[in-house]
């Protein structure tokens, strides 16, 4: 499932044979981009941290346990103190266990350097056309991406 998702990220035809990347890493880096593989939800239900709020316009985001603000990848993608701007990112979400979604690019808009782990609230620039998408309202529920203020707040109640 990973790998259909790498193999197009890739994009040499016949997209059938993806670059090498750990299938447990959330983080796929690439040269002049990020890729986010997120988990939304367990194969029994269970809801993980990463939410959805203001209409899927935003996703409260957890990185690996031993990232930091100073990461390399982290700041590759939300950008520093005299760092390069960021790269473009793009976001994958799934149920364990199943396909993942395509849900567009994304843009830092807070991060928490003082969460353990590492706590990332990005804007999903694709948002508008979120809403249409019959595979992302199956995953995510209807409800979330119609809500402008939706259950799913952060800790911050964006």
């Amino acid at each position: 499932m990973k790998a259909a998702a790498m193999a197009r990220l890739w994009g040499i035809a016949p997209y059938m044979r993806p670059p090498r990347f750990s299938k447990y890493s959330g983080i796929q880096e690439w040269r002049n981009a990020v890729a986010l593989f997120v988990n939304v939800s367990g194969k029994t239900g269970d809801v993980y941290d990463n939410v959805f709020s203001a209409g899927a316009a935003r996703m409260s985001w957890f990185a690996q346990r031993f990232h930091t603000e100073e990461s390399p990848v982290i700041v590759k993608m939300v950008g520093g103190d005299g760092a390069p701007p960021p790269v473009p990112v793009v976001l994958f979400v799934r149920r364990e266990g199943e396909a993942y979604v395509y849900c567009g690019r994304l843009t830092p808009d807070k991060v928490f350097p003082d969460e353990q782990p590492l706590k990332v609230v990005w804007n999903l620039e694709d948002a508008g056309r979120l809403g249409r998408s019959e595979a992302l309202q199956e995953l995510l529920g209807p409800e979330i991406l119609q809500r402008g203020d939706g259950k799913g707040k952060d800790q911050e109640g964006r």
